[in-house]
């Protein structure tokens, strides 16, 4: 299993964690796993603090057998919901990709899911994680299910900061060092 310590500096999620750092280990997130809801999945959310995992669930959506505009009407509903409940700064969710080997009608509904938490989330800092980035770093502890891989998505993106942070203290304070002994 692959350690947050292994994420290359030089891929794409290190270079997207890097500037919003700060945020990520000092403010309220939420993590959202997206889904309009089906038979088989659920959105999933966790919400973080500076302290650790606060709070998470899943978003009861109403069931496949609804249109999918009713289950996305509440997906937004439940987010802005989350929203006001826990006032996040950050809004961390998986990234669907454009094709990423899904069949043609379950990826259509996961970027939509991933709309619809977008325009609903009123946070003001965003970080889309693909789900091969945050998938290759879980915790031994890790098992699927739509809560748990929201979890899992915030603590990712959470360490990941926080293992950004540490390293730049570290480099500042041996420069300094340096410059001292100069």
């Amino acid at each position: 299993m692959k350690q947050i310590a292994d994420i290359p500096k030089t891929g794409q999620l290190y270079k997207n964690v890097s500037p919003i750092a700060l945020e990520l280990t000092t403010c309220t997130v939420l993590a959202i796993d997206p889904s309009i809801g089906s038979s088989s999945s659920a959105p999933g959310w966790a919400v973080y603090t500076p302290k650790g995992l606060y709070k998470s669930g899943t978003i009861d959506t109403g069931g496949s057998h609804l249109p999918l505009w009713k289950r996305a009407r509440k997906l937004g509903d439940e987010i802005k919901s989350l929203c006001e409940d826990f006032g996040p700064e950050v809004l961390v969710y998986e990234d669907i990709p454009a094709s990423s080997g899904f069949n043609a009608n379950a990826q259509a509904s996961l970027l939509k899911a991933v709309g619809i938490v977008l325009a609903s989330s009123d946070t003001e800092v965003c970080l889309g994680i693909h789900p091969a980035s945050w998938k290759n770093y879980v915790r031994p502890t890790y098992t699927k299910g739509d809560e748990e891989d929201a979890i899992e998505i915030g603590w990712v993106a959470i360490e990941l900061a926080r293992h950004i942070r540490k390293g730049a203290a570290t480099s500042s304070t041996k420069r300094t060092r340096r410059s001292v002994q100069d």
